[in-house]
């Protein structure tokens, strides 16, 4: 992309985290984000200077140049982009039998979304995130957001059911499902 200061600046900070090793590098990622944490000051040290190159080598225009120099690059309206992904989609080989293996190996949260949202006759669209500080009946749990084409719903996998609530809401349920927890 002709950007070396910033590779350079990548490249050093990639030392930083392999300084860290493995085990450091996940104790940094559970770590709490605010208060002292002498790795995450360390890996930071980086930023003021990151800021600095990009006034001067700016990547969106570098990366935005380096794209259009590509040979093979074809620029479409946002429709036809659409198009020609369900197209090359539609042409990969064994394509049932890929979307049931990964739908087969997702996680068990996915599962019960997909469940519920079944359930519930709604289309869902994606899960956007995982809200670790819920409470549900006095419970710590996870909550998981996700957006159908109703709108935004959230379920909690507690006690052998999953329930899907509308929005942030604690008590508006839509549906609720059985999920015994898995041996």
């Amino acid at each position: 992309m002709l950007a070396p200061r910033h590779l350079a600046l990548f490249d050093e900070g990639a030392r930083l985290v392999d300084r860290l090793g493995e085990e450091g590098l996940g104790a940094f990622l559970d770590g709490d984000l605010f208060g002292d944490n002498v790795d995450r000051d360390g890996l930071n040290v980086l930023n003021d200077r990151f800021y600095a190159i990009n006034e001067e080598e700016d990547l969106l225009v570098l990366n935005a140049a380096w794209l259009r120099r590509l040979p093979n690059l074809v620029v479409l309206p946002e429709e036809a982009m659409e198009e020609e992904v369900e197209r090359r989609g539609q042409a990969v080989p064994d394509r049932e039998a890929r979307i049931a293996a990964a739908m087969e190996n997702e996680p068990r949260y996915m599962k019960l979304i997909r469940a519920l949202c079944k359930q519930a006759s709604q289309e869902l669209v994606n899960v956007t995130a995982g809200d670790p500080t819920r409470v549900h009946e006095g419970v710590p749990t996870v909550a998981w957001h996700f957006i159908t084409d109703v709108g935004h719903h959230h379920m909690v996998d507690l006690g052998g059911k999953a329930t899907m609530f509308r929005g942030s809401s604690t008590t508006d349920r839509v549906c609720e499902i059985e999920a015994p927890q898995e041996p």
